[in-house]
């Protein structure tokens, strides 16, 4: 699974597709702007996928202990 990375025109995009976008062109993958190349992590989105996969887990837990 690949991390979440956000352009300087703030689009979010995984950060494999992010790459292989800009091997073909320096524009972004949702406007077209030119990005030069920067993506930054996400971080704020980030915490929430972690949050998120935590509270998966506990679920999935919660539910093997009844059974």
């Amino acid at each position: 699974r690949s991390k979440p990375v956000v352009t300087k025109c703030e689009h979010y995009v995984c950060e494999q597709c992010a790459l292989r976008h800009y091997r073909k062109t320096r524009s972004c993958f949702a406007c077209s702007e030119q990005t030069g190349g920067i993506f930054n992590h996400a971080r704020a989105i980030q915490s929430r996928m972690e949050l998120k996969a935590q509270g998966a887990r506990a679920g999935d837990a919660a539910r093997d202990s009844l059974s």
